[in-house]
């Protein structure tokens, strides 16, 4: 058996505004923009793996405590 390889690391904000469903009033996402960027990077990240030989993805996103 061969051993594995790391062949990319990357950090990235957890996106609120994408995984919202219903919320209480203190969990309502709201921006004055911004957001733009964001969404730009994910996409180069995602065109970053097309290009990566990889059997499998750990993805690690951020949530913080909400009151």
């Amino acid at each position: 058996m061969t051993k594995g390889e790391i062949v990319l690391g990357c950090l990235a904000p957890h996106p609120p505004h994408l995984v919202y469903a219903e919320n209480p009033p203190q969990n309502e996402a709201f921006s004055e923009g911004g957001w733009e960027t964001l969404r730009w990077g994910y996409a180069k990240l995602a065109r970053k793996l097309k290009t990566i030989d990889y059997d499998a993805i750990v993805i690690f996103t951020p949530h913080w405590q909400t009151y």
